[in-house]
């Protein structure tokens, strides 16, 4: 069996070189360098998919932590210049003109359900 594999490899190396392809012939350290480097490539990809899936995610927290920071520093200041915080008779709201009835008509409904003149 030996025998017939060394004929046939003789064989395969004596067509490549006919046919100027010397290159196909590999032996077993080549193949062996060969899957080592595809497993190796395999390995760096999955790192890096795993850094750019961590990077999104931490782009989409510091994206949604900003929007949670504005929106209560947002809702602060409204509160502080409408005097909201402290109660009591100053409470005022300012509406635009062009909301102003809408608002008014709310407002209204709001004190009817709630029992207030």
């Amino acid at each position: 069996r030996v025998h017939r594999q060394g004929r046939a490899q003789a064989y395969l190396k004596a067509y490549l070189k006919e046919i100027e392809q010397e290159s196909l012939i590999l032996d077993g350290q080549e193949i062996y360098r060969l899957n080592a480097r595809k497993l190796i490539d395999f390995h760096l990809r999955e790192w890096i998919k795993r850094r750019r899936q961590e990077a999104r995610v931490r782009r989409a927290t510091e994206f949604i932590v900003k929007g949670a920071k504005t929106f209560l520093v947002t809702r602060r200041i409204f509160s502080m210049q409408n005097n909201l915080e402290g109660g009591g008779d100053n409470l005022c709201m300012y509406f635009p003109e062009r909301v102003a009835w809408g608002a008014l008509v709310c407002i209204n409904v709001a004190h009817r359900i709630v029992g207030l003149p």
